[in-house]
């Protein structure tokens, strides 16, 4: 995996819960995410019950890291603590194919949004210890 180019290692999220789960799954390139335990409803990474059933209890699944862009946007450094980017970098919400929603930006330099409605991959990169999905491309490939 590489190392990513828009957050400083001061940006590794924390290995704590909600996102223990997720974290060890990227860890290994994997996209893990939560599901509602009683009826598979997907859930966000900190949401405590589910929507569709009121049901408590998560269960955590590989999913596939393909989507499609809902909406992208550029983005000006906000904290230079955390962003090594100086120009406008994107970030954007994927709908994965799972039904989850993801915020992401790319995998390498772009200094142009991605149009809505886009197909794209995810793939990780590195920030500190930790991992993080980026779009590797704008187009799902076979």
């Amino acid at each position: 995996m590489t190392i990513d180019w828009l957050l400083r290692d001061t940006a590794a999220p924390s290995d704590v819960a909600p996102l223990s789960e997720y974290l060890a799954g990227s860890a290994e390139g994997k996209l893990m995410l939560p599901f509602c335990a009683a009826c598979q409803h997907p859930l966000d990474l900190d949401q405590l019950h589910c929507d569709e059933c009121a049901h408590q209890v998560r269960v955590w699944q590989t999913v596939e890291p393909a989507g499609r862009v809902t909406v992208s946007i550029m983005m000006n450094r906000v904290d230079a603590r955390y962003v090594k980017q100086e120009a406008a970098y994107p970030v954007i919400e994927v709908s994965l194919n799972s039904g989850h929603r993801i915020i992401v930006s790319t995998s390498t330099v772009s200094d142009a949004p991605i149009a809505s409605g886009t197909e794209v991959r995810l793939e990780f990169v590195q920030v500190g210890t930790q991992y993080i999905p980026r779009i590797i491309n704008t187009a799902v490939k076979g």
